[in-house]
């Protein structure tokens, strides 16, 4: 969690209602600015509090890290059998978890895949979630994630599991699943560091080159919230973003890299989709950038400047490379 004061109570109150009750929850605080970890702390983790629950772990991080960190944290400290991630700011339906590790249990999968709800952040029905009562008809609930929501079993065919998520036929939310942990440290699959958007991204790719057995079924158990702000229309803002997008490329385009090539694919399938997913990195890394930096509000001379100040900063992109990402942001601002 980070900075989430507003939302992490009634995220852990979703959690704590769940109809599967043995279990544990990893709270890891990325150096909040707020009062998130003295919430968590004096609601949850004090012994007094009438909200107490021993099964809550409460962690802080030295520093400020990022998503990616946290959650590979939150794997190694983990002593369940299974683990499903949650957004600070999202809730999840009472019985998420007994649906999951049932579906899990029966199948013997190492992963499954559910669908999810969009909420609206100026509604109040996130807040009653935990007393359980249906959301289906809920006006501000809209929208499942997954584009086939068909109960199904993935190919073993890595490079079409491949092909598949390239093409958004799996949502790339790391919340949208469980998995058994056992799996994730036999093959050492992490989230990347250094890599701050799309990282859930990569780290289900990992997943499909390495977890034989993959589930979808039609359960829709995820709220997640999403948030409006002010902030997101400041122009220091949007730079900052803008940055952080721009400089994981190289980072996202290694973790990749490398991880299809741990794989038994064939060097010819290894390469293809190596090209695919380098081509697809640049792509929507670069897209986002544009989207998040160039809202019609900044002079096309500001923005281009400010590119170019990035580009001089990192030492980690080629000149090829660099003239891609150009094209790309050339068109997006065209657009």
């Amino acid at each position: 969690m980070f900075n989430v004061e507003k939302y992490i109570e009634t995220c852990i109150d979703s959690i704590l209602v769940q109809t599967l009750t043995d279990f544990e929850v990893i709270v890891i605080d990325d150096r909040s600015e707020d009062q998130s970890y003295e919430i968590v702390r004096e609601k949850f983790c004090d012994i007094s509090s009438s909200k107490f629950d021993s099964r809550i772990r409460l962690f802080q991080n030295i520093k400020h890290a990022e998503r990616s960190f946290s959650r590979n944290f939150g794997i190694q400290v983990a002593r369940g059998e299974f683990i499903y991630f949650i957004d600070s700011d999202d809730a999840i339906l009472p019985n998420t978890l007994e649906t999951l590790v049932n579906a899990a249990e029966e199948s013997g999968a190492g992963v499954v895949y559910m669908n999810s709800w969009f909420a609206t952040d100026d509604e109040n029905s996130i807040s009653k979630l935990p007393t359980g009562e249906s959301i289906v008809s809920k006006k501000n609930l809209t929208k499942q994630q997954c584009r086939n929501t068909n109960p199904r079993f993935l190919t073993n065919d890595i490079k079409e599991r491949i092909n598949q998520a390239l093409r958004g036929d799996l949502p790339v939310f790391s919340w949208i699943k469980i998995q058994r942990r056992e799996s994730l440290m036999k093959h050492s699959i992490c989230f990347p560091l250094n890599v701050d958007w799309l990282e859930d991204k990569y780290f289900n790719l990992e997943e499909l080159c390495f977890i034989e057995k993959i589930q979808v079924i039609d359960a829709c158990n995820y709220i997640w919230r999403r948030r409006s702000s002010k902030t997101l229309r400041e122009y220091d803002y949007r730079k900052r973003v803008v940055r952080k997008k721009i400089l994981a490329i190289p980072h996202a385009i290694k973790f990749a890299d490398e991880m299809i090539q741990s794989t038994n694919l064939p060097e010819d399938v290894k390469y293809s989709l190596k090209d695919e997913i380098e081509r697809q990195t640049i792509r929507s890394y670069f897209k986002a950038a544009a989207g998040s930096g160039y809202h019609g509000q900044e002079k096309l001379g500001d923005w281009d400047n400010h590119i170019n100040e990035l580009f001089k900063e990192s030492q980690m992109l080629d000149s090829d490379l660099i003239r891609s990402l150009f094209n790309i942001i050339a068109k997006e601002l065209v657009k």
